[in-house]
């Protein structure tokens, strides 16, 4: 049993070394890591990653700095490589998109806008921008999540005399795109067709 355990390190008392492990079930209701830095705080959690990759488990490891994702990649047997997927943002030449209007869910467009507005409020100073110009940024995102489909594109065809050729549902949908709601009337009318009920985007 002591092998699905995680080996946490060695205590040392009495000039007798023991092995420290943790059960799983204990690990799973989280475990909370602090003290003041160089006590060994990343090599636990080293040892704690380690443990787990040799007992056959799936890791996340979310390291701002990198210097603990590099540690815990050393310790990866060769069986366990073709395991590792490695996200790195600063990696130029192997970059990963991400793609943050990457949703469906008409019901969730709102609470995806507002999660995007805060990002940017962090990123910039939220007073530089007034509060009419957040209105039309949020708006604009929301715009952008919008994609109609083929049915609303000849329906709205045939009432206006228009020929809006029907895009692939998820056709221009990223922040990217953002310029081209404000610059392109065309555009922007074809992304309303999408809009159905959300009669406060419909009105702004």
């Amino acid at each position: 049993m002591i092998s699905s355990w995680t080996h946490l390190w060695y205590n040392l008392s009495d000039w007798i070394r023991t092995e420290v492990f943790q059960d799983f079930e204990s690990r799973m209701r989280h475990t909370y890591i602090i003290w003041k830095s160089w006590t060994g705080k990343s090599v636990l959690q080293v040892q704690c990653a380690s443990s787990d990759i040799k007992n056959d488990k799936w890791i996340i490891v979310i390291d701002p700095h990198g210097e603990l994702v590099d540690d815990i990649l050393k310790c990866v047997p060769e069986k366990r490589k073709k395991d590792v997927v490695l996200i790195d943002p600063v990696n130029y030449k192997n970059a990963v998109s991400i793609n943050f209007l990457d949703e469906n869910d008409p019901t969730k467009y709102s609470n995806v806008a507002e999660e995007i507005i805060k990002i940017m409020k962090v990123l910039y100073w939220e007073d530089a921008i007034k509060w009419v110009e957040w209105q039309y940024i949020t708006n604009i995102i929301k715009l952008l999540l919008y994609c109609p489909n083929e049915n609303q594109v000849n329906e709205y065809n045939k009432k206006n005399w228009t020929k809006f050729e029907y895009l692939w549902e998820n056709y221009w949908k990223t922040l990217l795109d953002f310029k081209q709601i404000i610059n392109d009337d065309n555009y922007r009318t074809y992304k309303l067709i999408g809009v159905e009920k959300d009669y406060n985007l419909l009105n702004f």
